[in-house]
């Protein structure tokens, strides 16, 4: 019996990003005004949550990619990461 290789080493991830790009058609129709990346929990947007699980992992850029329509996202996201 041959002995094997041992498998290489994983590369370290080199940058995140994140799909936020949904119309969150279901939550307007559900009473919410704000945008579905924006909407709180416990407090804090969802999308914070998100790019903070990106960040405690070590794994920086983080990229979000948001409808050409969700300025107040890119607002919220300049304001609070820039």
């Amino acid at each position: 019996m041959t002995a094997r290789a041992p498998a290489p080493a994983a590369s370290p991830i080199a940058a995140g990003g994140i799909l936020a790009a949904g119309e969150g058609s279901r939550l307007r129709r559900d009473g919410w005004a704000v945008a579905k990346p924006l909407v709180p929990i416990a407090g804090v947007p969802l999308v914070e949550h998100a790019i903070g699980s990106f960040l405690c992992a070590g794994i920086a850029p983080v990229g979000v990619l948001f409808n050409e329509t969700e300025s107040d996202c890119v607002s919220f996201l300049e304001e609070r990461f820039s």
